[in-house]
């Protein structure tokens, strides 16, 4: 744990921070001529459960860090994207309880309020942002009764004008800002302004709705392409004469910025985002709660490296939900270069949000940030009481699990909606296989905790702290965490060809340090594949998958539609239900290249990001055991169902366990692991 004493008693810290240094990195005498003290978060989009019981204590460490005696006046506080995501929290705004707090009940906003109770400064545009659209996420942060008092950042955005959300003033004082989206801004910290530069990932029409919005530079591109387009907003400051200069990046894999900062000048500070990276150190605690732990940091905080001009740039990112608070005292000397011999590990690195941590560095409370998530999670909590099915194992939803490998959820998500698509279907066709990108499952169903040994165990859900639920019970309120955006089941025709080439799609990032969300979860069938060979391009010309079998029924092996990365027969014809995101073209699956897709939805009507209303199957099928959430036909209504009609008692509870993925029977990986991530729309080389 971080020595409480170094924030109590602020002046010996730093005193044992300014100790003369060597003349390469310091040229003053005296000690720094500035000091800036960075606390930052970012990916507010995972657990709902993390989300509640931190969310308090990462309030707490807010105030009290921004109260520390000696560098409290110094504070930059920033977001690095993705505040919001749609799911329990974000609609849960739309409550009286909370409109009578916020004065609002658009959906989302209580998440902004929260972060304007705070004093937020500034945040990057994340993806999830936009998950319901620029209309949405305008009424969020600028609707009847609330307003947000800090900007937007994106270099690479825009066409502003075509949306509904407002641009602003580049280069004005954060403070005049206020609900505006601009590429840079300047904050006067300490009597020195310092400037902050946005940058979101290019890949925003692939993986949300941007609507109107653009992003630059035009895909398929590199971080060769984005530096020149960041670095003009650098050099809009650096003209001014601003040399402190932060970056909040929004690019969704921690490579990316590492990258990008080789590639870029006169930047001091990257604030990662999307990643979710485990940056930390030997003097930090590791996130506990009741329903989760964390086991190790995965990165030394902060990371360092050279810009172009071979300058220092310290990279910095926290795990998600507010489970942790970034913390970075940055001393500058008088030519604005960050002194990277004053990095004081026992100041800077991850705070856990947990009471101990929060209680330790002076424990001071946000009343009013704490009524607003109280009011939520009284909303939310009624949910976890809707049951709909029981299980004995852990289903495992985290996201290295479910973007790298087989996992029982997403086998449980895809078998549903193959069930679902065939009761829908019955008497007319017969659907084959289910596909459905693990990047869509959100969190895990279940609890993680550290045993008496110290290791982490994995427990099915159980009745826990202040949102109830029931022991072994799947609830409404665990669907709409795990599948937060409850997309439409669709069906469509393949050929052999086509369903190789959707999977290739899906493991085109596979690679030892990547996480894809594109990674196929799949039913009716598996398949094997090895990434050590090609990688899928825009020509579609992936050799990845080595295998691939349709299932018999009972799960054994049927009809062998690849061998040896050979397609055996193309003139097969397969039933393929996926989701309407995913045949809509997002995480870059080609479905818009299907020869004959014959696309029936199992849903009515035209559902978000349908780019028109396509005919739908008989839902009067509908099996109807689920009316209380969702819609018809989206894939929390298709679990529900499943459960309900599979697992729907204590004594007929779901119970296989996760297997070790060398056992994994639906995918299985034939390379030993040892390879780079492959093609994306977006590439990020590591130098």
């Amino acid at each position: 744990m971080k020595n409480w004493k170094t924030f109590v008693i602020g002046a010996l810290s730093a005193v044992i921070v300014v100790l003369p240094s060597c003349a390469s990195d310091d040229d003053n005498s005296n000690g720094p001529a500035f000091t800036l003290q960075l606390l930052h978060f970012s990916d507010v989009d995972g657990s709902v459960y993390d989300v509640f019981e931190s969310v308090e204590h990462f309030a707490t460490l807010v105030g009290s860090f921004k109260s520390d005696p000696t560098y409290g006046n110094k504070t930059l506080f920033v977001s690095s994207g993705d505040n919001i995501i749609p799911g329990p929290r974000y609609f849960a705004s739309e409550s009286d309880e909370v409109e009578a707090i916020t004065g609002s009940n658009e959906p989302g906003h209580a998440e902004f309020a929260i972060l304007k109770e705070l004093g937020l400064d500034a945040s990057a545009l994340g993806n999830h942002e936009l998950d319901q659209g620029d209309g949405n996420l305008a009424d969020a942060i600028n609707g009847d009764g609330f307003t947000v008092d800090f900007p937007f950042l994106s270099t690479n955005a825009s066409n502003f004008e075509a949306s509904d959300l407002e641009a602003g003033t580049d280069g004005a004082l954060v403070e005049n800002l206020g609900a505006k989206f601009v590429k840079y801004a300047v904050k006067i910290i300490d009597g020195e302004a310092v400037g902050l530069v946005g940058v979101s990932t290019p890949e925003m029409k692939l993986i949300t709705s941007p609507g109107d919005l653009l992003f630059q530079p035009s895909l398929p591109t590199s971080t060769d392409e984005l530096a020149p387009i960041v670095q003009n907003s650098i050099d809009s400051l650096t003209n001014q004469g601003i040399d402190k200069i932060v970056l909040l990046s929004h690019l969704q894999d921690i490579n990316c910025e590492k990258s990008l900062a080789t590639r870029i000048k006169d930047v001091d500070i990257i604030v990662a985002g999307g990643s979710g990276t485990m940056m930390g150190d030997e003097n930090d605690v590791l996130y506990t709660s009741s329903v989760t732990a964390d086991s190790a940091f995965t990165e030394t905080y902060p990371f360092l490296t050279n810009d172009l001009s071979g300058n220092p740039t310290a990279i910095v990112n926290v795990s998600s939900d507010h489970k942790y608070l970034g913390r970075l005292v940055a001393h500058f000397d008088s030519n604005g270069k960050l002194l990277t011999n004053r990095l004081d590990p026992e100041l800077n690195g991850a705070y856990a949000a947990t009471a101990a941590v929060a209680s330790s560095v002076g424990g001071i409370t946000n009343s009013k940030a704490k009524e607003i998530s109280d009011a939520l999670m009284e909303v939310i909590q009624a949910k976890y009481a809707v049951v709909v099915g029981y299980t004995k194992s852990y289903l495992d939803g985290r996201r290295y699990s479910v973007r790298v490998q087989e996992t029982r959820l997403g086998n449980l998500s895809a078998d549903a909606n193959l069930w679902y698509a065939n009761k829908i279907l019955e008497g007319t066709a017969k659907v084959d296989v289910s596909l459905k990108n693990g990047g869509g499952i959100r969190s895990s169903i279940g609890i993680e905790r550290l045993n008496e040994a110290g290791e982490i165990e994995t427990l099915p859900p159980a009745a826990f702290g202040t949102l109830g639920g029931v022991n072994n019970a799947i609830s409404q309120g665990h669907l709409e965490s795990t599948f937060r955006f409850d997309n439409g089941l669709v069906v469509v025709d393949v050929t052999t060809a086509e369903l190789k080439d959707l999977l290739e799609n899906g493991l085109r990032m596979v690679g030892d340090d990547n996480s894809p969300g594109e990674f196929p979860q799949v039913g009716g069938m598996r398949f094997e594949f090895d990434a050590s060979y090609a990688s899928r391009t825009a020509a579609g010309n992936g050799e990845r998958v080595r295998k691939l079998v349709l299932l018999n029924n009972d799960g054994s092996d049927g009809t062998v539609l690849v061998e040896n990365g050979s397609v055996l027969d193309e003139n097969i014809k397969i039933k393929l239900v996926s989701l309407n995101f995913l045949v809509n073209g997002g995480d870059g699956y080609p479905f818009d290249s299907l020869s004959a897709p014959n696309r029936t939805n199992l849903y009515s009507g035209q559902m978000y990001g349908d780019p028109q209303d396509f005919p739908d199957g008989d839902l009067t099928k509908d099996p109807g055991l689920n009316n209380s959430f969702s819609v018809t036909g989206g894939e929390q209504d298709a679990f529900a169902e499943y459960f309900l009609a599979f697992h729907n008692t204590q004594e007929k509870a779901y119970n296989q366990n996760e297997s070790a993925p060398e056992n994994d029977q639906r995918i299985k990986r034939l390379d030993s692991g040892s390879v780079a991530g492959g093609s994306s729309e977006f590439n990020c080389p590591i130098p």
